[in-house]
């Protein structure tokens, strides 16, 4: 499990972490996402995504797949908050996996 900080293209931090989960599906993995959103919160989120087969990207199904909000904060957005919120999320990461895998109604 690696953890991504970076800018991305408006220059905005985000924290990016992907982790695998072979047990409801071959390519698909939860992605735990740190960044400020446009309601000026920083936010964690927590997703199923499903890597394509090329190997090229990933695709998330809106509403299909499994998605949560986990965190929401009104703090500056610096590297330091983001890695802090990042890291809170994580130390839970086990109890996001349980609800992801009863989201498809598989057995954790």
């Amino acid at each position: 499990m690696k953890t991504r900080i970076y800018r991305d293209y408006f220059k905005n931090l985000n924290a990016e972490t992907n982790i695998d989960m072979p047990e409801i599906g071959e390519r698909r993995f939860l992605r735990v996402n740190t960044s400020k959103r446009s309601d000026g919160l920083l936010t964690t989120s927590v997703s199923v995504s499903e890597r394509n087969a090329d190997g090229s990207g990933y695709t998330h199904a809106l509403f299909r797949d499994f998605f949560k909000t986990v965190l929401k904060e009104k703090v500056r957005c610096t590297e330091k908050a983001v890695a802090k919120q990042h890291e809170q999320v994580l130390q839970h990461i086990s109890s996001f996996k349980e609800e992801a895998t009863r989201h498809y109604g598989v057995a954790a």
